[in-house]
């Protein structure tokens, strides 16, 4: 005879294996076949799966564990709602009425994905050739995969104020470590007064550098220096006693920071060819042309023009002009008759220069012009000459005796006369040089007798 005879299920004595695969950047599949009878001990009722995190983004940070039960008849199961590039521990073994077996472990990492946070800056410093920052990670529950490195750069936007069209950048990676939280990183060799775009972005992934975060980003200028360049290409244009000045600016790279103004100075060097510094004008300019006006005419000046920015003032650039010639506006000065070479028929006179302010140019010559007015007392005709001199002095000869002439003097230029200055000149007397004429007795009494005639011809008075 025959019967059948049951015995008590115990727990299974070896594992139950099994596979995991990461699906995606937050779930896995697990999939597993039952043991044999042979194995297992007993009827398989259930299996018993569990998880952990044990570690996130390459750092040691442990999660929860979390425990499911699925029947018998399961063979497959998917975790999903993981974090991203995170490392798992997934356990798994099969059941019996009696309890479970041992379990089998397995280690999984999610897939990884973009960093989901930037990095925060924290302090940024700055002098006229370098910047440095400092940054925290992101979150480690943003960093979604094994952070690498971070990618820093700067990017050069405007120099002096403007944009700048080259936009030179400078790239470096500065490695992640684990469990560091701060990092700092400083661009050197970086031109002064200009604003740099600085961005840095959290980036995962297996060398080379897969995929990067989103970018934090700030703006820094660098520190303004003295300007190393000068203004160039200047013209003047001169017209009667104004001067008009347009230059171009430094280059860019040449400014050092923005240009607040352009010093200027202008000064007269010379007056009519006669040394003359004075004239001095100085003012600043916040464009690229200035104008001075209340020149003096046909006169010798240099104009210098500096670029200057908040940090002070670069070299100095120089123009020399000259000014348009003008007639004198003034006359001679000090003019005088040398009375000790004043004689009967001549005389010298001598003057100083006009204002040296009125010359309106180089002087050319002088005029002496002179008329008679008297001649011995007697309005007469009235005789007159000039004399051209180059010196400040004229001889004035063949003049009559004791005669009253006026005399004009006037200084000249290449563009016309002055006004005159005028002096009176009187010859020295001398004796007649003639005798009456036409003398007769006109009336004739016993003890009388009267004479007539007239007086020598005026020229013969002396």
């Amino acid at each position: 005879s025959n019967m059948s005879v049951n015995t008590d299920d115990s727990r299974p004595y070896v594992s139950q294996p099994f596979n995991v695969t990461a699906t995606s950047p937050t779930s896995i599949s697990i999939t597993w076949s039952p043991i044999g009878p042979t194995q297992s001990a007993g009827v398989i009722s259930s299996f018993s799966l569990s998880y952990q995190r044990t570690q996130l983004s390459s750092e040691t940070s442990l999660g929860p564990i979390v425990s499911q039960s699925f029947t018998s008849d399961t063979v497959a199961y998917t975790v999903s709602s993981l974090a991203p590039g995170g490392m798992y521990g997934v356990r798994l073994s099969a059941c019996t009425s009696a309890g479970c077996g041992p379990f089998s472990m397995t280690l999984v990492a999610t897939s990884n994905q973009d960093p989901s946070a930037p990095v925060n800056i924290t302090d940024i410093s700055y002098n006229a050739t370098s910047i440095s920052l400092t940054w925290q990670r992101p979150p480690l529950a943003t960093l979604n995969g094994a952070l690498l490195d971070f990618a820093v750069s700067a990017i050069r936007t405007h120099v002096a104020g403007e944009v700048d069209d080259l936009r030179l950048e400078i790239a470096m990676q500065v490695s992640a470590m684990l469990n560091q939280v701060e990092y700092s990183h400083s661009f050197t060799s970086l031109h002064p007064g200009s604003q740099y775009k600085i961005t840095v972005l959290p980036c995962r992934g297996t060398s080379p550098r897969q995929v990067c975060g989103p970018v934090a980003t700030t703006n820094s200028i660098t520190a303004t220096i003295v300007p190393s360049g000068v203004v160039t290409n200047l013209i003047t244009t001169v017209r009667s006693r104004m001067v008009s000045l347009s230059w171009e600016r430094p280059s860019k790279l040449q400014r050092n920071g923005l240009i607040t103004h352009y010093s200027w100075t202008n000064q007269r060097l010379l007056q009519a060819s006669l040394m003359d510094i004075g004239n001095l004008t100085q003012d600043n300019a916040t464009g690229t042309t200035v104008s001075v006006g209340q020149l003096s005419s046909g006169s010798f000046y240099s104009l210098s023009i500096t670029p200057c920015n908040s940090a002070g003032c670069a070299a100095t650039s120089q123009v020399n002009y000259t000014t348009d010639e003008t007639k004198p506006s003034g006359g001679v000065n000090e003019l005088r008759v040398d009375d000790a070479s004043t004689m009967a028929n001549s005389t010298l006179l001598t003057w100083a220069l006009p204002d040296i302010d009125t010359l309106g140019g180089v002087l050319t010559h002088y005029n002496c012009s002179y008329q008679r007015v008297q001649q011995a007392g007697i309005d007469t005709q009235r005789l007159s000459g000039s004399v051209r001199s180059t010196n400040m002095s004229c001889s004035l000869l063949n003049l009559t005796s004791g005669s009253q002439y006026n005399v004009d003097v006037v200084a000249c230029n290449r563009r016309g006369c002055g006004p005159d200055a005028r002096i009176g000149v009187l010859t020295d007397d001398i004796a007649p040089s003639s005798s009456v004429v036409d003398l007769s007795i006109v009336r004739t009494t016993s003890d009388t007798l009267s004479l007539v005639w007239r007086p020598p011809a005026v020229d013969h008075l002396g």
